[in-house]
């Protein structure tokens, strides 16, 4: 089973693109979004659903994006009126590939005309296609190309509409021939953290590729599965045939993405993943939850990672990193799901070598710090001053204040203006300017929960104290004093798993060739000289090669 990363050598984010053509009316040719491949990739209506309807466009359920006026003739041509698609670039590029991808029926010829910023004209042709998937090459890179325009000659059968999914622009880059291809995946079970996975590939390639952009996604696949979505990070050439790839994945991607936090009154936990998605445009979703949670607190100025672990901390959930990209906070699942032997006979028998197993010193006490933020009982200060002319400066405050009230941001001076506003900033303009308001009074409440010790165990205290974050009490739930009592028992659970097993694995694989085992699953494991221990899969390092093997760790957890 062959296994390959995909990249494309030129990658025009979303922004640069525009389309026009012959498109059926209510078709919306601007609405530009990444597919799973690339973020190159210009699906114009990936639902099928015109911008101006909630019905579906036609009967396909298919992506159904370009679809032309003109309906072919008896024989499936278009004779002089051949429909046209022109893709604009803001920045003109080099381009020397694109790759597009029919619905429901393909083209088997087309014209590809690359125009550039000096207004002259280079096509590329195709005849007799039979796929849904078809590259279109130019001879040699086509310099500052400002547009490229596609022509369909005919359709696959007669009397039908041209139907384009999605067009791709650039040259596609597969990478299946590689010396070592790894990747790590990681959770922390109570979101104290929130690690993210890494791919690092040493890989073959007969040409070196050019213009790789930084900001490309890397997609990794196994047969016809995929297997994650990971940013590249770093690309370079060892020798003139050899390169080393590195990347992240979508949590990684979100601790590239700044946050400007604020002040959480009883938010819905929907309402802030909606927040955290729109912000970082990766799907964040919480499975597992009724809709009834509310959080509530400060999320300071930080990344769109650091925001999610607060929340996921909050409501006691686990951050799981989808195949596809996206991201999804749910309860630790008890159910056990398989077990794997070590070092007796069976089909279960996947551990290579010995299963360790490795107990950390207990703790003997768990203590867990809520915050609540009250209306100020200090005075006004100041928070910025300057006696200068100011176009829009940003102050970013060192602790949260109050925004609207009478306890408000209050701004003086010549043409004095507060641009924007909340809890942790203010962007302001004008000459003279003094910005003076009042800080939230922060009461830090400290929890502890004492942990049971077979004998005398030194001093080991569990302190988390950097989450301002909390479930919220409010109709309907139990009072703040009873979710304080449930996290923290949940938190005392989690002290006390100190044990962790340590082995490498055969991979077992689902009938979509992704590995059966993955990060957050609840197992048993057998660890020399330690008998059956159950807990849940935190660490997988992923060793892809002919027989795919993983390097697990195994926390403990007892139900």
């Amino acid at each position: 089973m062959k296994t390959c990363i995909k990249l494309q050598e030129f990658a025009p984010s979303a922004s640069e693109l525009t389309a026009s053509g012959d498109f059926q009316e209510g078709i919306s040719a601007a609405a530009f979004m990444g597919l799973e491949e690339s973020p190159s990739y210009c699906a114009f209506d990936i639902n099928g659903i015109p911008a101006n309807s909630l019905q579906p466009f036609l009967t396909s359920t298919d992506p159904c994006g370009f679809v032309s006026k003109q309906i072919s003739n008896e024989n499936g041509q278009f004779r002089g009126i051949a429909p046209k698609l022109v893709i604009a670039f803001s920045v003109p590029h080099s381009v020397q590939e694109i790759t597009v991808f029919f619905s429901e029926y393909y083209c088997e010829s087309l014209i590809a005309t690359a125009k550039t910023a000096d207004n002259k004209s280079v096509e590329a042709m195709v005849k007799g296609n039979q796929s849904m998937e078809v590259s279109v090459k130019w001879s040699s890179a086509v310099p500052n190309c400002k547009q490229i325009t596609l022509e369909f000659n005919d359709t696959q059968y007669p009397n039908q509409f041209v139907r384009v999914g999605a067009v791709s622009i650039g040259k596609k880059i597969i990478f299946d021939r590689y010396k070592s291809l790894h990747t790590t995946s990681e959770m922390d079970l109570v979101s104290a953290d929130a690690p993210f996975g890494t791919i690092e590939v040493t890989a073959l390639l007969d040409e070196q590729p050019e213009n790789i952009e930084w900001s490309s996604l890397v997609p990794l696949f196994r047969g016809s599965g995929k297997m994650g979505d990971y940013l590249l990070t770093g690309m370079k050439a060892t020798t003139d045939v050899q390169y080393e790839i590195t990347g992240e994945d979508a949590l990684g991607r979100l601790d590239r993405i700044p946050y400007d936090g604020g002040m959480m009154a009883v938010k819905p936990l929907e309402t802030m993943l909606q927040e955290l998605s729109d912000r970082s445009g990766i799907t964040i979703k919480a499975v597992g939850y009724n809709g009834e949670n509310r959080i509530e607190g400060h999320v300071p100025i930080c990344t769109v990672r650091k925001a999610l672990m607060l929340v996921a901390f909050a409501v006691q959930a686990a951050i799981f990193v989808n195949y596809d990209g996206s991201i999804t906070l749910s309860p630790l699942e008890q159910t056990l799901k398989y077990t794997i032997y070590g070092g007796t006979a069976g089909i279960e028998n996947r551990v290579i070598g010995n299963a360790v197993f490795e107990k950390s010193d207990p703790y003997t006490n768990v203590e867990l710090h809520v915050y609540e933020y009250r209306p100020p009982t200090n005075g006004k200060k100041t928070l910025y001053s300057s006696d200068t002319t100011v176009t829009k400066q940003r102050v970013n405050f060192s602790n949260p204040v109050l925004v609207n009230g009478t306890y408000g941001l209050q701004i003086s001076g010549t043409n004095a203006k507060i641009e924007e506003a909340n809890a942790n900033y203010a962007i302001v303009s004008g000459t003279n300017i003094t910005l003076s308001g009042y800080e939230y009074s922060v009461v830090d409440k400290s929890y502890t929960r004492e942990i049971a010790q077979n004998g005398n165990s030194p001093e080991n205290t569990l302190s988390l104290q950097d989450y301002t974050l909390s479930l919220a009490e409010w109709s309907g739930t139990p009072t703040k004093e009873v979710l304080i009592a449930q996290q923290l028992n949940f938190l005392k659970k989690y002290a006390q798993s100190r044990g962790v097993v340590k082995a490498k694995i055969i991979l077992t694989f689902d009938e979509n060739e992704r590995p059966i085992e993955s990060v957050g699953d609840y197992i048993e494991i057998e660890a020399a000289y330690a008998g059956m221990i159950r807990g849940y899969i935190t660490r997988m390092d992923y060793h892809i090669t002919q027989n795919m093997t993983a390097d697990i760790e195994v926390t403990e957890w007892q139900q």
